[in-house]
């Protein structure tokens, strides 16, 4: 039954649209933290090492 296929590619849509979610959230920290160092609001502590 076609309502059936739609049903699931709209589970399978939502699915990705969480994971693409908790990707984009990931890249907003990395660049705000990124951008803190530029502007020297932060310490690079990436390579505590160097």
């Amino acid at each position: 039954m076609r309502y059936k296929i739609i049903l699931e590619q709209k589970r399978q849509l939502e699915e990705q649209l969480r994971e693409l979610n908790k990707r984009y959230h990931y890249i907003e920290k990395k660049t705000q933290w990124y951008e803190d160092i530029i502007n020297y609001l932060k310490p690079d502590s990436s390579n505590p090492g160097k």
